[in-house]
């Protein structure tokens, strides 16, 4: 049993038999008494059919008895699950049913918490035998020791597996470094199902010291465990870090005996104050890793925030970035440990531990945990925590860290101690809220004192003063019971300095675009708003004040005070009535230019769009195949058949479909080359239905290919439809129905008013600026430019990943220069037009998704291409680029229903045949997308490329995380990646691999130095 937990105390029984090794509120046991007790439970633990590795519950309550079981358990070969009676019976079930626990370790009171379960309960003291007991079970340090639960991501706790050479690298570490000796005492203060409690105890026995249980009141109570650490003489204890400030604050560690304090659990923001009669180390590490992985102390004259040290003995710590490289010094990465104390894994997690549990990249036979941390390596070789990975948020398009705002919040000189999240009123539009402690404490006050420190978008909402923060069983802050904010929004005080319109406006701004102005002079853009939130603001306007509200009549670049002018001026009375959602009649303009080009060029490869939904397990085929019918039925523009007529392209009800779904089987690594024949299958605008789908059953899961012809389809569109497809099946899997939105208007409701609109006098002002815009634009020679319309057989597509980092700089960069993040892209990109390809820079194609309040939930072909056209040379600064391409943006977005083929015909010399205007296009996709869901199969979506183009360059902007979040009108954060599509005859691969070095390049020069002079050479690489 070398090396193994019982090894360790067993050692201590040996050199000291009659010393006091544990302590509780009944009494005291020896080294002998604990060990001969800890034998009786592993001979009756055999007796009862235990096995060797298996997992035995312990459910009692922390005292001597509890110390008793978990080294029985160890000596019978098992491995213990601490069980905290204090937790929730549902918790308690579903641990015991996760871990396949048959058995479970009672006491006298806690037996009774299984009530009601299948499983066996045995029961421990208070009456020990005297009998001897058997031999106790042959113990190897790879034996799984103990398993201890930890929240899981998907709402359910998981289960990491640590063995006895974690343990004992941890214990020996610990005694040899902190120094506990025979005789010590030391405080076990933390509940038993935290995993410091496992070296409180395990550390002190292998030291031959005195465990000492603290009483639970005094436990839950931080004064109260100062006066007993102070009457129980304790040498050394740990407290959870926040528990530890709050002692330190006030003063109640002044009278203890203590000789060492060690604080963990939590970031530690400051140290100690110099002169304090004990040493002081700040100890870091995960439950995976056995408790504590790196260690910083206190010398009496550290400055700044605290480190988390070093790794300790036999461990390894790595910061990489996510290619899993290391970063360079001083650079934020995420930590991945390695060594002795990595655990073995999640029990019956086997993804999740593949996921967590990598290998080595600089010697594959070894394994890093991958912590999910951040942080940096400052240049004494020290570690500083940065912020969980995990709590890096997206609000209103921003990335934010909350330890950001909450280290903030604790500089404030009243603030004792701060917590921030993210709150979703029932509006669905999430923003930050506050919560602070301390004497005195003013919310309005601090957050404009924030207002001061932090950008808008980083201010909360509300800061809401807490007599004291709510604290979980383990002293960490429990954030689920961070009181609910909506009593505080409902009764807001207004705007200092704005009128009732603007005061009124500025509530609509908070329910609805979750973002809170400071004064009428704010704007939306500058508090974070995107374009959607205009979306909601004109509904909100119109459903509570009976104002009819034009996409063009607020824009994000407007004040609170412009918009509310505005609103003010506006006629009052609800919109006209529309007839009830039509099935058939002429399709858009949009539609009718898609068809003309696909009759001249002979193929329509072009204006196809593919993309695969892969993951593993598989759908219930059924339930899919009757959501997708329900689905196309419900869209009036999926449910027709569209034809060229005399009166130009129309769409009539084709009917019921016949089956959907055509079924496949891929072997392994069959599964690119299927999809790659089925791709190259065309789709005309005159097949019904326009999509096609292919299931496919391939070893890795299930994969569903889905074609769609254009003239139904948009980036919008596709979230729209995958949402209705995903309820739809749940729906049918419960076996309810189901039907689409109750919304009167249909996609040829919608084609109609745009010919009228386009036909009559409200377009005038629209096709003014568009005329303007356009007036002695030449774009490029036709004879030295391809027809990007004929579709353009050599394409190819790659995707550029921007990376974490980068991305969250290019957020902050443009929230400091009051635009948004895909205007600073944009500058860059003309920057880079203008360099390689003098010609096209003046005019770049970009999509604009042309929705809004009526039109959200329609699939079909609203998307617009329109001309930002610029008038004078890049040449200035990065912020004058991004602050010009704001512009065109933002008027854009006012003028954005004018149709394509409109805009064409304004163009001199342009037509639908020969429409070189966007020799260039970007673009961006941030509509909604949902995370998918289908029973056991959980898909992730992936577009696929067909080999075909509809311009020489062409570049998406996308971002997947914050697609999902949008379609929950939650938080989220993602990384920004750019999907660039060439014409290979035109821009070879090479030359684009420079474009996209070229890029990266201009980006990180503006977000470097915004106000510095665009860089007229950028060396090769």
């Amino acid at each position: 049993m070398q090396g193994t937990v019982p090894a360790l105390v067993a050692a201590r029984v040996a050199a000291s038999p009659d010393a006091t090794a544990v302590v509780d509120g009944c009494g005291t046991l020896s080294y002998q008494e604990l060990n001969a007790r800890a034998d009786l439970v592993a001979a009756r633990l055999t007796a009862a059919g235990v096995q060797p590795e298996s997992v035995v519950g312990v459910l009692i309550d922390r005292s001597a008895t509890m110390v008793v079981a978990w080294l029985g358990v160890l000596k019978a070969g098992a491995a213990y699950l601490p069980l905290d009676p204090s937790y929730p019976a549902s918790r308690l079930h579903f641990m015991l049913a996760d871990a396949g626990v048959s058995l479970v370790l009672c006491d006298p009171r806690t037996g009774g918490l299984l009530a009601g379960t299948t499983h066996r309960a045995m029961t421990l003291g208070p009456d020990w035998s005297d009998e001897a007991a058997p031999a106790t079970a042959d113990v190897a340090p790879d034996d799984l020791a103990y398993v201890i639960y930890t929240s899981g991501s998907t709402g359910e706790p998981k289960g990491a597996m640590v063995e006895h050479r974690n343990i004992v690298n941890t214990v020996r570490w610990l005694v040899d470094e902190v120094g506990v000796y025979p005789g010590d005492r030391v405080g076990q203060t933390v509940a038993s199902g935290f995993d410091v409690a496992t070296w409180e105890i395990w550390g002190a026995l292998s030291a031959g010291a005195e465990v000492h249980i603290a009483p639970e009141p005094a436990r839950r109570a931080p004064e109260e465990l100062c006066h007993w650490l102070a009457a129980a003489r304790i040498d050394t204890v740990f407290l959870i870090t926040s528990v530890a400030a709050v002692a330190l604050q006030h003063g109640w560690l002044d009278g203890t005996s203590l000789r060492t304090l060690m604080v963990g659990g939590e970031k530690l923001h400051a140290w100690p104050p110099a002169g304090v009669p004990y040493r002081f180390l700040n100890l870091y590490g995960p439950t995976e890793t056995a408790v504590i992985a790196t260690y910083a102390w206190f010398d009496g004259h550290d400055e700044g925030l605290p480190p988390i040290g070093r790794p300790i003995s036999h461990t390894t710590a790595h910061v990489l970035d996510e290619r899993r490289q290391p970063v360079p010094l001083g650079e934020v990465g995420e930590l991945y440990l390695g060594g002795a104390g990595v655990g073995r894994g999640y029990l019956d997690r086997p993804e999740l531990t593949a996921e967590r549990f990598v290998a080595d990249p600089s010697d594959p036979q070894r394994t890093l945990y991958r912590t999910g941390d951040l942080v940096r390596c400052r240049p004494d070789g020290q570690l500083e925590f940065v912020d969980r990975a995990d709590r890096q948020v997206k609000v209103r398009g921003f990335r934010i860290e909350l330890g950001e705002v909450e280290a903030h919040l604790r500089a404030h000189p009243v603030v004792d101690e701060a917590a921030v999240t993210v709150w979703t009123p029932e509006s669905g539009y999430p923003r930050l809220v506050g919560y602070v402690s301390g004497a005195g404490v003013d919310g309005e006050e601090i957050q404009r004192w924030l207002g001061e420190r932090l950008p808008a978008y980083m201010v909360p909402a509300a800061v809401i003063p807490l007599a004291r923060m709510p604290l979980t069983p383990n002293q960490k802050l429990d954030r689920g019971a961070l009181p609910d904010p909506t009593a505080l929004f409902a009764r807001r005080p207004a705007v200092p300095g704005a009128d009732a319109w603007e005061s009124a406006l500025a509530e609509d701004w908070r329910e609805t675009c979750g973002v809170v102005p400071r004064s009428p002079a704010d704007s939306l853009v500058e508090l974070g708003a995107g374009s959607l939130d205009l979306i909601a603001l004109r509904a909100r306007v119109r459903a509570r004040r009976g104002l009819t509200v034009a996409p063009s009549t607020l824009t994000l670049t407007q004040t609170l005070r412009e918009q509310a002018l505005l609103v003010a001026g506006l006629a009052p009375g609800t919109p006209a009535a529309r007839p009830a959602g039509a099935r058939s009649g002429a399709g858009s303009l949009g539609q009718e230019a898609l068809v003309f080009l696909e009759e001249i060029n002979g193929s329509g490869m072009g204006y196809q769009y593919q993309m695969v939904l892969d993951g593993p397990g598989e759908p219930e085929v059924c339930h899919l195949e009757e959501a997708l019918h329900a689905v196309l039925e419900g869209q009036a523009a999926l449910s027709a058949r569209w034809r060229m007529t005399a009166r130009g392209l129309v769409g009539e009800p084709a009917g019921p479909a016949g089956p959907l779904l055509r079924k496949h089987r891929a072997g392994a690594g069959e599964l690119p080359k299927l999809l790659r024949a089925l791709v190259a299958r065309p789709i005309r605008y005159d097949d019904f239905p326009l999509l096609g789908w292919d299931l496919i059953t391939h070893p890795g899961g299930t994969a569903l290919l889905q074609r769609e012809h254009h003239i139904v389809h948009d980036g919008w569109s596709v979230g729209v439809f995958l949402q209705q497809v995903r309820e739809a099946y749940g729906r049918f899997a419960r076996g309810e129905g189901w039907s689409p939105p109750s919304d009167t208007t249909s996609y040829f409701d919608w084609a109609r008013e745009q010919r009228e609109w386009v036909a009559g006098p409200d377009s005038a002002a629209a096709r003014e600026y568009w005329s303007g815009q356009l007036a002695g634009v030449a774009g490029e020679p036709a004879e030295d430019a391809a027809v990007p319309e004929r579709g353009l057989a050599t394409a190819r597509t790659d995707t550029q990943p921007l990376g974490e980092r980068r991305s969250a700089l290019v957020d902050r960069t443009a929230a400091g220069l009051g635009v948004t993040a895909f205007a600073l892209l944009l500058a860059c990109y003309r920057r880079l037009v203008f360099e390689t390809a003098p010609g096209a820079w003046q005019v770049i194609g970009s999509s604009f998704a042309n929705r809004d309040v009526d039109t959200r939930d329609i699939v079909g072909l609203l998307v617009n291409v329109l001309p930002l056209v610029s008038r004078r040379e890049p040449v200035g600064s990065p912020v004058d680029g991004a602050r010009a391409e704001m512009g065109l943006i933002a008027a854009a977005e006012v003028h954005q229903r004018m149709p394509t083929p409109e805009i064409l015909r304004l163009a001199a010399g342009r037509s639908l045949a020969n429409s070189q205007l966007y020799p260039v296009m970007f673009s961006k996709h941030d509509s909604p997308q949902p995370a998918l869901r289908f029973g056991d199969w959980r898909p992730e979506v992936r577009e696929l490329a067909n080999g075909y183009g509809r311009t020489g360059l062409s570049v998406i902007v996308m971002n997947r995380g914050l697609q999902h979040a949008r379609s929950t009108a939650s938080h989220g954060a993602g990384a920004y990646a750019l999907r660039w599509t060439h014409d290979r005859a035109r821009y070879p691969d090479a030359a684009v691999a420079e474009l996209q070095r070229r890029f990266v390049q201009l980006l990180d020069r503006a977000c470097a130095e915004p106000t510095s002079p665009w860089p007229s050479h950028i060396p090769a690489a």
